[in-house]
C-alpha cells in the first residue's frame, strides 16, 4: 500500500485503473438504479466505491490476526446490501 507513495510512476497507473474500475462500476450501478432495482437516493459512484471497499476490505481482514467470523461478515453483508435495494 505504501509503495506508490514512494514511486509517482505506479501511483499514476493505480491512479488511472482505479478510476476505470469505479467508473464501469458506477455505469452498471447507474444502469441498475435505472430498473429502478436499487435506490436512488444514493449516487451509483459511492456505491461503486462501497463495492471496491467490500471487496478490497475483506481481503485486507482476512489476513488480520482478529478477523471478523464469515458468518458475521456474511450477514452484516447482507443486510447493506438488502437496505441498498430499492423499496
Amino acid at each position: 500500500m505504501a509503495a506508490p507513495s514512494t514511486r509517482p510512476e505506479l501511483e499514476a497507473l493505480i491512479g488511472a485503473t482505479q478510476a476505470r474500475l469505479t467508473e464501469d462500476l458506477r455505469r452498471l450501478t447507474k444502469f441498475v438504479q435505472e430498473r429502478q432495482w436499487l435506490r436512488d437516493d444514493i449516487s451509483a459512484r459511492f456505491r461503486a466505491v462501497l463495492f471496491q471497499i467490500l471487496i478490497f476490505g475483506r481481503t485486507l481482514d482476512d489476513i488480520s490476526n482478529d478477523s471478523i467470523e464469515e458468518d458475521v461478515w456474511g450477514s452484516s453483508r447482507s443486510l447493506l446490501f438488502v437496505e441498498l435495494l430499492k423499496r
